[in-house]
C-alpha cells in the first residue's frame, strides 16, 4: 500500500510524496506475482518501455492506460488520473521546495544582519567606546551606566 502524507498550505493540500502510476503498477504486478517481461508480452508492449514506466522514467499515456484496462480490468481513467495527480504533486512539491528555500535564505539574511547579538550591540553602543567594549555592550549594564 502506498501512503501519501499531506500538509495544508492555506487552501491547498500539498503531498509530501508524489506517486508515479508506474509505482502503482509495480505494486500491482508484485502482488499478483507477475513478471514484468511476461506482462509486457501480454499487453503487447516492449519490456524496456514497461520497465521505464514502472521506474517512473516514462509517463502514462492513453494507449498504455487502455492496454492496462484490458489486461487488469482497471479503468483507463484511473491510470490517467494517477498520472495527472503525479504531475500536479510534482509541481506543488517543486513550488513548496522553492518557497522553503526562499524563506530559508530570508531567515539567514535576517539572522545574520539584524538579530546577531554582537552586531546589534555594536550598533546600539555609544560610538566613543572601543570596539572590544562595544561588542559586549548592554545599555542596562552597570559598567556603562552613570552613577
Amino acid at each position: 500500500m502506498i501512503r501519501i502524507m499531506e500538509t495544508r498550505n492555506e487552501n491547498t493540500v500539498i503531498a509530501f510524496v508524489s506517486t508515479h502510476p508506474g509505482e502503482i503498477l509495480r505494486a500491482w504486478l508484485e502482488d499478483g506475482d507477475i513478471k514484468q517481461k511476461d506482462f509486457a508480452i501480454t499487453i503487447g508492449m516492449p519490456a524496456s518501455r514497461l520497465n521505464e514506466l514502472i521506474k517512473g522514467k516514462r509517463s502514462m499515456t492513453e494507449d498504455i492506460a487502455q492496454k492496462l484496462e484490458r489486461a487488469l480490468g482497471v479503468e483507463a481513467s484511473f491510470w490517467m488520473r494517477a498520472q495527472a495527480n503525479y504531475e500536479y504533486n510534482e509541481r506543488m512539491l517543486a513550488l513548496r521546495n522553492d518557497e522553503q528555500k526562499k524563506q530559508m535564505l530570508e531567515k539567514i539574511r535576517f539572522d545574520r544582519f539584524s538579530t546577531s547579538k554582537s552586531y546589534t550591540n555594536i550598533l546600539a553602543s555609544p560610538p566613543h567606546l572601543p570596539y572590544s567594549e562595544r561588542k559586549n555592550y548592554s545599555p542596562n549594564s552597570a559598567l556603562h551606566t552613570k552613577i
